[in-house]
């Protein structure tokens, strides 16, 4: 049904690349689908867009799509370190990684404007800082992925699923470590999430 919005302003592919241009009707206002989600992708990238904007809106665009395909490019690379923690065998973490980098929805993340991006390479870092804090006990590698984990969760709403993850490790964390130091700092990372978030 998309030619009833052109009644609201909007136009296809067909007609933005002929440049048709559609005329604002009386009808209904369209909210914005990803206005329920926290602002931060769209604060880093709006001084970008408004320094490109002069370019036109296919350079200003592709410009924004790049950025995003840098997240993802920086997203992917965390993840093979993380895997690198996780398996021990390259072959594995080879086809794991391939399979990730090339998996449709990934790609088609990358090839859009939208925070998904921002909000991938955000939760992977906040991982890879949790398995790192799980296996060295160290509280700035908490803090560290619980600041990535808030960035993430200020970047796409859905980041918030991660924290069940999180208060897990840190639960098991805390009650196998039976030095009242190692639980001290399980208590600040776990108090460093809920702070961040």
């Amino acid at each position: 049904a998309w030619h009833h919005t052109a009644a609201w302003g909007t136009r296809g592919y067909h007609d933005f690349w002929n440049g048709v241009q559609a005329a604002p009707g009386d009808g209904p206002v369209l909210p914005l689908y990803q206005a329920q989600h926290p602002p931060l992708y769209y604060l880093l990238m709006s001084p970008v867009y408004r320094w490109i904007s002069s370019a036109g809106i296919l350079t200003t665009m592709n410009l924004l799509r790049i950025l995003n395909l840098l997240f993802l490019v920086l997203a992917t690379w965390i993840f093979s370190l993380l895997l690198e923690t996780l398996i021990a065998s390259p072959s594995v973490r080879f086809w794991i990684l391939a399979l990730t980098a090339f998996f449709p929805l990934y790609l088609g993340n990358a090839c859009r404007v939208a925070n998904d991006p921002s909000a991938i390479f955000w939760s992977l870092l906040s991982l890879l800082f949790l398995f790192r804090y799980l296996s060295s006990g160290s509280l700035p590698a908490a803090v560290w992925g619980a600041l990535c984990l808030g960035l993430g969760i200020w970047s796409k709403n859905t980041t918030l699923a991660w924290i069940p993850l999180w208060l897990a490790a840190l639960a098991i964390r805390f009650f196998r470590d039976s030095d009242p130091v190692s639980r001290k700092k399980t208590a600040v990372a776990t108090a460093a999430v809920f702070g961040l978030w």
